[in-house]
């Protein structure tokens, strides 16, 4: 096991641990209060014989729930920080083998095997991204430019999304291939190289 592993099966354990610890302090605090409460309640009643014992549960009461919200803060502030750092540290485990190829030539060589193809070689590559959205999976995308032209890659483990000249005002759809049409890298590449040429020839 790497280090990174270690660290990120430490930061979930910590943030497990701390959640169990915040449900039993919270649990504490509140069966706490009950004998506070009937206390209180029974200073009410008896409070012109024996004024002491309400104003002592009145002030233990109120002292209790201070120290409760203050606890409950400190609680909910130190798991925010442990589940944030734990969903940081928890890789994404990318299922679909042909997307993680395609990431991993990415990594490699920011995917000169479609960028520099004879199709894509007088393009220029404005822009791509490689990033998690907020469930944490992973998508590539890749703007190219050509002229009046642009053309707008969007990678994904379920689809490979194509707009071209999304801005030029026309209503047509993105294009969408599954990549479950397709069994090798090659093959989706030349897929999107096609669907980028017929798309042009239609101006």
């Amino acid at each position: 096991m790497t280090g990174e592993e270690m660290r990120q099966r430490t930061s979930k354990k910590k943030y497990e641990r701390w959640s169990l610890v915040a449900s039993y302090v919270s649990m504490a605090l509140g069966i706490g209060i009950i004998p506070l409460g009937i206390g209180f309640f029974h200073g009410i009643h008896v409070i012109e014989q024996k004024p002491s014992v309400f104003w002592g549960f009145w002030g233990s009461l109120i002292a209790w729930c201070a120290l409760g919200s203050i606890v409950v803060f400190v609680l909910r502030k130190k798991g925010k920080q442990l589940e944030n750092a734990a969903a940081v540290n928890t890789p994404y485990e990318i299922l679909n083998p042909l997307f993680e190829l395609l990431i991993d030539e990415y990594k490699l060589d920011r995917l000169d095997r479609l960028t520099k193809n004879s199709f894509f070689q007088s393009w220029k590559l404005a822009s791509d991204d490689l990033c998690k959205n907020e469930n944490g999976k992973v998508f590539l995308t890749l703007v190219l430019t050509k002229k009046q032209h642009e053309i707008i890659l969007d990678f994904s483990e379920k689809e490979t999304s194509i707009a071209v000249d999304e801005e030029s005002g026309s209503d047509e759809e993105p294009t969408a291939l599954s990549m479950e049409n397709y069994k090798t890298l090659d093959e989706l590449l030349t897929a999107v190289t096609d669907v980028c040429c017929k798309e042009l020839e239609k101006d």
